[in-house]
């Protein structure tokens, strides 16, 4: 792996996201920037809990953000439901996640 040049970062996500189906929900997330934890440590030590709010239009598109720090995000969720692609919209966060699958019942 290449080391960061100036001004970059290697970042590592890894996680999963809870959608109430109320427009609330939450982000259970364990990340790093290069290779050092950046954990919140709520409860566990090894991941970080955020509070999320979220909309999704009739098109399938739609946005989340993240309570507290005030990180946006757009989605797409497949017409099913049974997929969604989450990007970075926050000015300098460029992210790209997904698909990623349910895993509950509809």
């Amino acid at each position: 792996m290449p080391p960061a040049s100036p001004g970059q970062a290697l970042l590592a996500v890894a996680g999963y996201h809870v959608f109430n189906g109320d427009g609330t929900g939450k982000d259970f997330v364990a990340a790093s920037i290069n290779g050092q934890s950046i954990e919140r440590q709520f409860s566990d030590p090894d991941r970080s809990v955020f509070d999320i709010t979220y909309t999704v239009n009739a098109d399938c598109s739609g946005t989340y953000t993240v309570l507290g720090d005030g990180a946006s995000f757009g989605l797409f969720v497949a017409p099913d439901g049974d997929e969604v692609i989450v990007f970075g919209t926050t000015p300098g966060v460029v992210l790209v996640q997904g698909p990623n699958r349910r895993v509950s019942p509809k």
